[in-house]
């Protein structure tokens, strides 16, 4: 059985099935984290359902245990879908969407946090 399977049974999707990536990333430490999908297809038949979103939870798997480190919009009609979702070696993940968003996250000792970063503006 997959861990999408194993970790949401029946309500898990096949990213294929919707249009969405279905990467290999590894944590630093080198345990695999996979990607699990729930939620609804926004887009249906060229149109899209704002009620609809698609939900990715990446699980860091070490022996028999899979440890949620990350929930996050796969799939809406604000962002688009994912179409990107890079892990690199020191930790940095970036998920990309097809409506221009990208969102970054840093690794943390268990688990991922926003790392968005900007310009500050001068002090007075």
């Amino acid at each position: 059985a997959s861990v999408g399977e194993l970790i949401a049974g029946e309500q898990a999707l096949d990213p294929a099935s919707v249009s969405l990536p279905s990467p290999t990333l590894a944590l630093p430490d080198g345990r695999p984290v996979y990607v699990v999908l729930t939620g609804r297809n926004p887009y249906l038949r060229g149109a899209c359902k704002a009620e609809n979103e698609l939900r990715m939870a990446l699980y860091a798997i070490k022996d028999r245990t899979a440890t949620r480190v990350l929930e996050w919009p796969a799939a809406t009609c604000q962002l688009g879908r994912a179409l990107r979702i890079e892990l690199s070696p020191e930790g940095s993940l970036v998920i990309g969407y097809t409506e221009g968003a990208t969102h970054h996250f840093s690794w943390t000792t268990d688990h991922f946090e926003r790392s968005e970063l900007g310009l500050l503006a001068p002090l007075h």
